[in-house]
């Protein structure tokens, strides 16, 4: 009988399993909207299911309808991004947090107002409703004070019960305003500027990361910071963490007694024994609410459990979560911090730190997010690790169970990355890749039903992924904005509760417009017949879809990357189901019973399969079905976004990482003295850099990449092709190198106006990688007397979209021999420059002149930057030997040293080639390599450059003429009329163009530029001339005619925007270029191209020039 129990035990068992893991691998992308016009840090549904709220960094707070993703309000109140948000366990109210360090209440139905609830002065961190009783809301601060509001009152009427852990832990507060005293209005404290050192909720997730030794005990001296809380089950127990590595408890005396907010009689702190080692980063109650988790980046997770001892409130510890290995390196650091007798209350980890872990639904694991980007998987009973899960390759601050299944996980990353984990077998079942369009998902939760789940990102998007298909998302605008989202403050003001109302009315903002109007993120309304349907609430019923009135439109349902809508943004690469994929017909007739039918892949290619011969064998149904599809494929083909050909099995969905990638994709050799989990973009292998790929095959040698690539060709199964950018979708990286807001050491981006020293060598070099014929572009070939270096000033710069098939953007730059003592001197030549993994041969002059003051030799301690990404550990070594060149570039200063490095791992990148203005002596190196270590970690402001201070020549703006040129800037961003410049528009936007169609933005304008980019880039002293800055402000009139058209609305609005930025600009020292004593090189004569027909190596030209030196 026990025999037959337990098999039919666990043959449930494995049903269940086998459920679950077909039910997460039926999961698709349903839907991606925009929701806000800046980053969304935060998405939250109701406990119900029926709402969905998220919260932005453009101050406002969203309410929209969980099952059609339509927008239903717009919260707008707040002065500073919003940095929380969270629903009570009723459905009524909603709670956000803001930099501005206010607390606001709304109500969930219709996003009216309801408190204000002002008290901190730093940053909140975390809001928490308490189960029992939904009124009173639980916050915490970096100001080190944990309040309990009550959230149905404003702060003036009911004063929060305080816990100052600053002071003591003393309580304080908790009062209610007497009938006799006037509350204090609240008008005038609410539109207060944000308050000194708040962190936004990007700043406070990125404080998580590791620190330095030497920043970790500064801080040491600082006060406490109040990181993260969380309520049990029943409500009557709340605990916090902090960065004083403690976790605090309270327990409520009298729960039915809280009328309000909580006195300070009403709770008594509850003891823990013991602590972490570091910042306490999470704590949850377990489901059953009798064991507290919490984590730290120390690394470890903790399970606290009330203490035995009758008569005291005590909570002990349980368990410890981590491994081996790291527990024996935190002994070693407690062994040398008792020997070296100093008193540690904070200590640098060893190991990687832990972002943030949970309970399962069933309590029975706890899963962590890990600082070497792995999800690890705990035994909470016995403390065994189960299982470390690898996919993500960048933070992941999201992490959480599914509510209904307790084998499911869900977790979203930096990395662009959600992945729905099965925790009892460690494995990765199901993984929706964002990565290819720089997203970076920074919020998500599963639905209550456990069906699916949503994730936000930094372009302001929410995407929804779960089974089924997605007819009731399709009518639903990618872009849904409320007129009042666009009105300017000079029309607002503030009642003497704080909220927002009308001036012409004295109404309450949501009172004086019952009738908002939907728009586009321009703020432009929908037209009729969408607008009348959505004001209606009629949009399901008599529109099939968002985007166009069709009688018979055909949408496949996306079993890759593909969003059926044309507005849908969110490339989501999926692997393929096993199962046919299916299509679904929408009938504008209000039909709701879809048509079933197959997949039809003949409208794209795709490499032909011997495995999937047996879809060729079709019935006179299927050929009928695919008659009736044929008819409509045109307009299934306008309406879909995105295409990519997906592995049909998802051990290859891991395995072809690499080729998901853009075939531009920079990889940085691996150094020692790096540790892994230190690098947010960790990579697999390191990769040879400055070797020409041409000269190993001339030499007959492959490198272990090739190697790869070939053995990844030689199964039968159809390859992934790598994701590149098209005529009409265009990756961000084809142009993110000429959007960046700060200079980067050792790579050169041009500048208008730039002083620079063109290396002749280094050009020829660039021209033979991209397989140009010199002949044609070189330009001593017209420039007789051009010499192996010249110096020159950047006179023109432009931008084109190459038409090579790769649509990549490359600068032409036109330069003027600057050097009177050329015989070319003054004039021009052009420059087609391309983002490329070698050496620059285009140099600041200030660098140049520089650096030709060093002159090394063999033995010389160097250091050198020259990583495409700025790295943040340099490159040391010493000058193995200096080498000269022979032959046609005999005298040629390029690539001259050949330098030793010390720490790298992998031999192919120990011996490198350098010319001498890539080095920087080793000792200077070194001490801004420990500057920027000892300070890097929690500045709020502007970044300085890292590593600017080795290269201390390069010219900038004075700091007058930068806040001159800021406060313009800053004053006409605010204006309304230009709010179309403000933002930097993203890779994937589409807009209607002046004849009407829907166009993406990208795939017309090389470089898009922003007011916003400008001034980041002033911030960060980016503009090393008035006439870089002039270039990007002309550029965004140039992007408007590119777009729109000359004369038209926008661009005029930009030539008006031009017109006041560039009048009157500030006057700057113009002094002549520093290129006295520059050492004169040798002069190129023109060399005449051989006949076609007498080309070796299949028409590849050697340079063969004469020397003539003088």
């Amino acid at each position: 009988m026990a025999r037959a129990r337990a098999r039919e035990t666990s043959g449930t068992s494995a049903r269940e399993a086998t459920e679950t893991k077909t039910a997460a691998k039926r999961v698709n992308c349903l839907r991606t909207l925009r929701a806000h016009r800046d980053a969304a840090y935060c998405v939250v549904l109701s406990k119900s299911g029926v709402r969905l709220v998220t919260g932005g960094d453009d101050r406002l707070v969203k309410i929209w309808c969980a099952h059609t993703g339509l927008l239903r309000a717009a919260c707008r109140g707040h002065v500073g991004e919003i940095t929380y948000v969270t629903v009570d366990p009723n459905d009524r109210l909603i709670a956000s947090a803001s930099t501005d360090t206010s607390v606001r209440t709304w109500k969930l139905e219709d996003g009216s107002p309801v408190a204000v609830l002002l008290g901190h002065t730093a940053s909140i961190t975390e809001l928490h409703f308490c189960p029992a009783k939904p009124h009173v809301l639980l916050s915490t601060s970096d100001d080190g004070t944990v309040r309990l509001w009550s959230a149905e009152k404003s702060s003036n009427q009911v004063k929060p019960m305080v816990i100052d852990l600053n002071n003591g832990g003393v309580i304080t507060g908790g009062t209610t305003e007497t009938d006799h005293a006037v509350p204090m209005p609240l008008s005038g404290m609410t539109d207060d500027a944000t308050s000194p050192g708040v962190r936004t909720r990007g700043a406070q997730l990125q404080a998580i990361a590791d620190e330095s030794v030497e920043n970790q005990h500064r801080r040491e001296e600082e006060a406490c910071q109040v990181v993260c809380g969380a309520f049990n089950a029943l409500g009557d127990i709340f605990a916090v963490g902090t960065t004083t590595c403690k976790v605090f408890m309270w327990q409520f005396v009298d729960l039915d007694a809280v009328t309000e907010s909580p006195t300070a009689g009403c709770v008594k702190k509850i003891d823990l024994s013991g602590s972490h080692l570091n910042d306490v980063v999470s704590v949850y109650f377990s489901n059953a609410g009798n064991l507290l988790l919490s984590a730290s980046k120390d690394g470890q997770a903790r399970i606290w459990a009330p203490g035995t001892c009758p008569g005291r409130l005590r909570w002990t510890l349980r368990t410890t979560l981590t491994t081996p290995d790291d527990a024996a390196a935190l002994r070693e650091q407690l062994r040398m911090g008792s020997l070296t007798t100093v008193e540690y209350s904070r200590r640098a980890p060893r190991v990687p730190n832990m972002h943030i872990a949970m309970w399962s639904s069933d309590d029975k694991r706890v899963i962590a997010s890990m600082g070497d980007q792995t999800i690890r998987v705990w035994n909470s009973a016995t403390g065994e690790l189960l299982h470390i899960m690898r996919e993500h390759s960048a933070a992941t601050y999201v992490l959480h169970a599914n509510p209904v299944d307790s084998r499911l996980v869900m977790s979203a990353s930096y990395d662009g990355k959600a992945v729905i984990w099965d925790i009892i077998e460690g494995v990765a079942l199901r993984v929706f890749d964002g990565s290819h369009y720089n997203s970076k998902l920074v919020d998500g939760n599963w639905h209550p039903d456990g069906t699916s789940i949503v994730v936000s990102d930094l372009a302001g998007q929410f995407s929804v992924f779960g089974t089924g298909d997605s007819v009731r998302f399709l009518r639903t605008k990618y872009e849904q904005f409320f007129q009042t989202e666009f009105m300017g403050d000079d029309l607002l003001g503030r009642s003497e509760g704080g909220h927002l109302i009308e001036l012409a009315t004295g109404m309450l903002l949501h009172e004086a417009f019952p009738r908002n109007l939907l728009c586009d993120s321009m703020g432009d309304p929908y037209p009729d017949p969408y607008q009348s349907a959505y004001l209606s609430g009629t949009v399901g019923a008599y529109l099939p879809t968002a985007d166009a009135n069709m009688m018979d439109v055909t949408v496949q349902v996306p079993t890759l990357a593909e969003l059926a809508p044309m507005d849908v943004q969110g490339p989501w690469t999926m692997p393929e189901l096993p199962d046919p994929a299916q299509e679904i017909v929408y009938r504008s007739d209000d039909d709701d019973d879809p048509v079933v039918e197959e997949e039809d892949d003949d409208d794209f290619e795709e490499p032909e399969d011997d495995d999937d011969e047996d879809e060729d064998e079709s019935s006179d149904d299927e050929r009928q079905r695919r008659s009736a599809r044929r008819r409509n494929r045109r307009v299934r083909s306008q309406r879909r976004s995105l295409r990519f050909d997906s592995d049909e099995s998802e051990e290859s969905e891991s395995e072809d990482l690499a080729t998901r990638r853009s075939e531009r994709a920079h990889r940085r050799p691996q150094r020692l003295g790096v540790e892994e989990y230190d690098s947010d973009e960790q990579e697999e292998s390191p990769r040879i850099t400055r070797l020409r790929r041409r000269e190993m095959r001339a030499l007959g040698i492959e490198s272990e990449e090739e190697e790869e690539s070939e053995e990844e060709e030689k199964p039968a199964k159809r390859q992934k092709k790598a994701v590149t950018s098209r005529h009409d979708i265009r990756l961000h990286e084809s142009y993110s190198w000429f959007c960046a807001e700060q200079l980067t050491i050792g790579s050169y981006v041009p500048q208008l106006g730039d002083k620079v020293v063109y290396i002749a060598q280094g050009h020829y070099e660039r021209m033979q990688e991209h397989g140009k014929d010199w002949h044609d572009e070189a330009p001593w070939q017209t420039l007789t007397q051009m010499r192996f270096v010249e110096p020159c000033v950047v006179s023109s710069l432009r931008y084109i979209i190459s038409d090579d098939g790769t649509y990549e953007t490359h600068g032409l730059l036109e330069l003027k021999l600057i050097d009177p003592s050329c015989g070319n001197y003054g004039k021009e030549f052009l420059i087609d420059l391309h983002r490329s993994d070698a050496p620059d041969f285009l140099v600041p002059l200030s660098r140049y002149r520089e650096a030709e003051k060093c002159a090394w030799k063999k033995g010389d301690l160097c250091a050198a930057l020259w990583d495409e990404m700025g790295a943040s550990t340099p490159w040391y070594g010493m000058i193995e030997k200096v080498r000269r060149h022979e032959g046609e570039w005999a005298g040629s200063p390029w690539n001259t040293l050949c330098v030793q490095y010390f720490n790298v791992q992998n031999e192919d990148d120990r011996y490198m080639d350098h010319s001498f203005w890539e080095l920087y002596k080793d000792e200077l190196m070194r001490k801004e390599h420990a500057k920027l270590l000892s300070g890097a970690s929690t500045s709020r402001g502007p970044q300085k450059t890292p590593f600017s201070n080795v290269d201390e020549s390069s010219p900038s703006l004075t700091p007058g003429v930068t806040k001159e040129l800021l406060s313009r800037v800053l004053r006409l961003a605010r204006n309304d009329r230009f709010e179309a410049f403000v933002n930097v528009i993203g890779p994937n936007e589409k807009f209607t163009r002046a004849d009407g169609t829907v166009t993406n933005y990208c795939s017309l304008v090389p470089v898009p530029m922003a007011l916003n980019l400008i001034i980041n880039r002033l911030k960060n002293s980016y503009y090393r001339q008035i006439d870089g800055f002039r270039s990007d402000v002309e550029l965004i009139r140039v992007n408007a005619e590119i777009f729109h058209g000359e004369g038209s609305v926008f661009a005029n609005f930009a030539a008006e925007l031009e017109d006041d930025l560039l009048d009157d600009l500030p006057s700057t020292d113009q002094s002549e270029p520093d290129i006295d004593g520059m050492k004169v090189f040798p002069t190129i004569t023109k060399a005449s191209a051989p006949a076609e027909s007498e080309l070796p190596n299949g028409g590849r030209v050697s340079l063969r020039v004469k020397m003539r030196r003088g």
